[in-house]
């Protein structure tokens, strides 16, 4: 329920995650067209589907696959990811800060299981997108998260104006 609102956006894409060959004990998520079954673009929009249609194949294709969505300029939403953030079994201060700024957007845990992703929607001004000191990444077009539902709560519907302070103090 609480990324439902993505479900009217046909922005839905596989990916396929593989042990990462430059960061040990991470993996690397990529990006599948369902009609070759080959990586591709995920900004080609040739490649997208419903949510529908990408949740059917996931169990076709195994383990390691999933459903992931792509930011666009069709869309009105963005995408906070806070990496390795799960310390000594509880999130991290920086964590409990971010998700404080935005309390009634929607969360998850990220497939790693120690990051958590924070969804909203609404304007975003203009930004960097990698913040390494925070290990944190903020997008909301031309990029594709990988999708869990693990934890969700929350709507990604809720507009924050804090968005412009996300943006001033990490971005």
């Amino acid at each position: 329920a609480a990324l439902a609102a993505m479900g009217t956006y046909r922005q839905f894409i596989l990916y396929k995650l593989q042990p990462s060959p430059t960061k040990p004990g991470k993996t690397d998520k990529f990006p599948i067209n369902l009609d070759t079954g080959y990586t591709h673009n995920p900004s080609d929009p040739l490649i997208w589907r419903s949510f529908g249609e990408v949740a059917a194949v996931v169990p076709v294709f195994g383990p390691g696959y999933g459903v992931g969505f792509v930011f666009s300029e069709f869309d009105p939403f963005w995408f906070l990811d806070i990496d390795d953030c799960l310390v000594n079994g509880g999130w991290s201060s920086t964590a409990l800060e971010l998700c404080a700024l935005f309390p009634d957007c929607a969360k998850e845990v990220s497939q790693s299981g120690a990051g958590l992703h924070i969804f909203g929607s609404g304007p975003v001004p203009a930004h960097g997108s990698d913040n390494k000191t925070l290990h944190a990444q903020f997008y909301h077009t031309k990029r594709f998260v990988a999708l869990t539902g693990v934890g969700a709560c929350g709507d990604i519907r809720v507009q924050s104006d804090n968005v412009g302070v996300l943006v001033d103090r990490y971005f």
